[in-house]
């Protein structure tokens, strides 16, 4: 009696494993999520957990807030309503009322020019600021590059303040900040690059007009996620990033698309670039659909175990991933496009399992994506540049704006200060990976 109640329990619990194999396949087949898999012993302690009360706490999201004006001290009242003039202390509470000020500050200085008696010898009196002071021309830089806006909205904010100026001198003054972040520049293209353990690079469209004539051209970043330098050039090639990585870092590794064919130094090619080229395949027969989506769920698999490599560097892991990766290049699908995929994969292996060596480097090219983000939005808002001087103002302001917010600092008193030639570059590579 008890062998056969074993055995129909062992009949039911194969047929109920079969079920769960049969509703897998449909859920798969209709294109439904899978049934979450989880223990009714976990599900029982997180039951658990849920019934707990926390002691609730309020915090604050953004930090403390600095008072940078007054305090100012509010109540004591000198009579109540019932005629008692005394009083006594029963609590006392903190507001603070966020604010600034934004105010005209014209000066009107007068010059004397004075002449030596003796020799006529000419003194002329001179204002080290002509036109409009240093805190105006730094908000006109922010204004353009930190936030995007045309000429005609800046002129238009700074004249509802009663500032009198015109689009030619918006211009003149981006192109004298652009002198004054040469410096800076040069800093980050030289030191900042130097300091940083990888470097990524990327290039996106721009244009300047040349009379009548537009002129296409690359602008191509350099940096990582602390660092962001650009630089015009004619062509993206590999002649354009050796130059802006610079031998020094192509020798510490650095992370491109495909576009640049040649193998030099330490690259690692971006996976997300890579796993693109299967995905513009567009076959038409259902069979060479269900091998497309095949192919890029293994190779997916591949990307997502790649991502964890850098937590877990063993010598284990990384022959994993490369037997993982040599499975799916390797295979023969009889589909002709995704045979042509795998085998330039193949051939891109070195490239592609270049951080297996250097698990500091990442496997995606995304920080260039988001930082060339920035200049195209202003392409797009300010259409192309009108000279070389423009081309220049256009690097400097975007790798020292971005620089700074990427360094987690005040943006207008450290662009100000670099302006005025007050500030420490060294605070500009003080975050570094």
């Amino acid at each position: 009696m008890a062998s056969n109640l074993e055995e129909a329990i062992e009949i039911i619990r194969k047929q109920s494993e079969r079920i769960e194999e049969l509703e897998e396949i449909i859920r798969r087949l209709t294109n439904q999520p899978s049934k979450p898999k989880f223990s009714q012993e976990n599900y029982s302690q997180s039951r658990n957990d849920k019934k707990i009360k926390k002691e609730w706490k309020k915090g604050s999201k953004n930090g403390k807030i600095v008072v940078t004006e007054r305090k100012e001290i509010r109540g004591g009242n000198g009579q109540c309503t019932c005629g008692c003039k005394e009083f006594k202390i029963i609590r006392t509470r903190s507001r603070i009322v966020q604010g600034i000020s934004i105010k005209l500050n014209n000066i009107e200085y007068k010059l004397i020019d004075e002449e030596c008696i003796k020799c006529r010898k000419e003194y002329r009196a001179n204002v080290d600021e002509i036109g409009y002071n240093k805190e105006t021309r730094s908000l006109i830089s922010i204004l353009k590059y930190g936030f995007r806006m045309t000429h005609p909205l800046i002129k238009k904010f700074l004249e509802e303040q009663g500032i009198q100026i015109s689009s030619g001198e918006i211009s003149k003054i981006l192109m004298e900040n652009s002198k004054s972040l040469q410096d800076a520049y040069t800093y980050l293209r030289t030191v900042g690059i130097k300091k940083s353990k990888y470097n990524q690079t990327d290039a996106t469209i721009t244009r300047r007009r040349n009379t009548k004539r537009i002129k296409r051209e690359h602008l191509q970043f350099t940096g990582n996620k602390y660092i962001s330098t650009f630089k015009i050039t004619d062509k993206y090639n590999i002649e354009s990033v050796y130059h802006a990585v610079t031998k020094r870092g192509v020798n510490k590794g650095f992370v491109a698309d495909d576009s640049t064919s040649n193998h030099i130094g330490k690259r690692q090619l971006c996976w997300v670039h890579e796993l693109r080229h299967y995905q513009k395949l567009t076959p038409i027969l259902r069979g060479n659909i269900r091998i497309k989506e095949e192919i890029i769920n293994e190779l997916r698999g591949v990307y997502h175990e790649e991502k964890t490599y850098g937590n877990n560097a063993t010598q284990e892991k990384k022959e994993e991933i490369q037997e993982l990766f040599r499975r799916v290049v390797n295979k023969t699908t009889g589909y002709l496009p995704i045979d042509e995929c795998l085998k330039r994969t193949r051939k891109k292996e070195k490239e592609l399992l270049m951080f297996l060596d250097y698990p500091y480097i990442p496997i995606h090219n995304n920080e260039s994506e988001n930082s060339l983000r920035e200049a195209v939005i202003i392409r797009k808002i300010s259409h192309e540049t009108k000279s070389k001087i423009g081309d220049k103002s256009l690097e400097r302001h975007l790798s020292v704006i971005q620089t700074i917010k990427k360094q987690k600092l005040n943006l207008y008193r450290t662009f100000r200060e670099i302006i005025e030639g007050t500030f420490d570059l060294s605070l500009l590579t003080s975050l570094t990976v």
